[in-house]
């Protein structure tokens, strides 16, 4: 089978491709149209367009590295999804997410992912292929005190969020962690759906599956997993997609009240910090989260089994297992 650069094969070759692991074969043979696609994206955004080669450069190493060796490429292919279609999806989403943080620097803002601790190995080395050099922020606020004034902040919005709204509080702090594919924990689903009974507990901790299960599964595939226990225990009615609409109101707000991200936000004299972007809050989230069970005794203090961990609760993720491969939609 020749290279091409001019025409994109038939699905099904793309699928053999990938499931091969021919990475190179299927990168080279989509070039043109990923030239393509990103300079009709930046036609909207008059000031990036002059950088179109830096943002191609860019979302090709992202394509090359990151999307095709991916299980959620070969999987949406073989669910029937074109592979012009996932193409083009992974490079609108890749070129927003470059988008987002170019503006943040232009406007002195200073995103999450420049406070992550540097002790994530190849990741570290991956992700950094995906962001401009930096000029904007000079460190005038100590990184990882700015984290933890992050963290301290989201503290006590879950605290008073609990006081004030005790009904939903459960089902937010279920729907963030599942957000961030944090461990989920039994717990979680009592303070959730009240009198959950433990056949069905077991179901849905087996159904999010174990690490790698857990992680590959996209958003809609776990809002269509929990909505039939929202709709049993707590009356609700709506599709999955509604839980999702829920919880992207309480994160990012609407006209009329703020959202999580807006409260996150820190000033200082030259430099605004916010979480702007939805992977990165999920980074928040399960660095947050996953500190703070640390801290806490398991389960409430409750001796577990082996046995029982086994089955029912899903193991912690270092930070190098997780956000290499963790699928929103």
């Amino acid at each position: 089978m020749g290279l091409k650069s001019n025409s994109l094969f038939a699905d099904a070759v793309y699928l053999q491709l990938l499931e091969e692991k021919k990475y190179e074969e299927v990168f080279l043979s989509c070039k043109d149209y990923t030239r393509q696609k990103v300079n009709q994206h930046l036609k909207d955004f008059k000031y990036y367009h002059q950088f179109s080669d830096d943002f191609y450069h860019e979302v090709c190493i992202h394509i090359y590295s990151r999307a095709l060796p991916s299980r959620a490429f070969l999987e949406a292919l073989k669910n029937g999804n074109s592979f012009r279609f996932y193409l083009a999806k992974t490079i609108r989403n890749t070129l927003n997410t470059l988008l987002t943080r170019e503006k943040n620097k232009r406007e002195n803002v200073c995103n999450f992912d420049e406070l992550i601790p540097t002790n994530r190995g190849e990741y570290d080395i991956e992700e950094k292929s995906m962001t401009f050099t930096d000029k904007s922020y000079h460190q005038q606020t100590d990184s990882q005190d700015l984290l933890e004034q992050v963290k301290d902040k989201f503290d006590r919005f879950l605290l008073n969020f609990q006081k004030v709204f005790p009904k939903i509080a459960g089902k937010l702090i279920l729907l963030l962690k599942l957000q961030a594919r944090i461990q989920i924990q039994e717990s979680d689903l009592d303070v959730c759906f009240g009198k959950i009974s433990q056949r069905d507990k077991q179901h849905i901790l087996e159904s999010l599956g174990q690490r790698t299960a857990y992680l590959e599964k996209d958003d809609k595939e776990i809002y269509s997993l929990m909505q039939p226990y929202f709709v049993s225990y707590r009356q609700e009615k709506g599709q999955p997609s509604a839980l999702q609409r829920w919880l992207n109101q309480h994160i990012n707000g609407d006209k009329y009240t703020k959202g999580i991200l807006d409260k996150l936000e820190i000033k200082d004299t030259q430099s605004t910090f916010r979480i702007a972007d939805k992977k990165m809050f999920a980074d928040f989230l399960y660095v947050f989260f996953d500190e703070k069970a640390k801290k806490e005794p398991t389960n409430a203090g409750k001796q577990v089994s082996k046995e029982t961990e086994t089955v029912f609760v899903l193991k912690p993720l270092t930070a190098n297992e997780w956000m290499p491969s963790v699928s929103h939609s």
